[in-house]
């Protein structure tokens, strides 16, 4: 995690290995400052394997978590539930504006 932004030090090196400008990067995190994202890119060229070895334990790490989360009956559910409203929230907005806008008035 990158101190005081919520943003994961993987987040940024994944952004900047799918191409994106260090610019772009902070532009779509900016909770990051544009020096951090620099830093961030800088160290993880001059550190590849050690960061790349670092981004695949929190991967594994992150996967075991879900796993088990997902593994106990009440916290798919939940998570299923979520995952509907996010749908119905996206059809809803989707479906045009003027919808949105008099669901927010009421």
């Amino acid at each position: 995690m990158i101190t005081g932004t919520g943003v994961p030090l993987e987040t940024i090196i994944a952004r900047h290995n799918a191409g994106d400008t260090p610019l772009e990067i902070h532009e779509g995190f900016p909770t990051v400052s544009i020096a951090d994202v620099y830093s961030v890119i800088a160290y993880y060229l001059s550190n590849r394997k050690e960061v790349d070895a670092y981004v695949q334990r929190q991967k594994a790490h992150t996967g075991a978590i879900r796993e088990r989360f997902e593994s106990d009956p009440a916290i798919a559910a939940h998570l299923e539930e979520v995952r509907e409203r996010i749908r119905q929230y996206r059809t809803a907005h989707e479906a045009g504006g003027a919808n949105a806008g008099s669901e927010s008035a009421t």
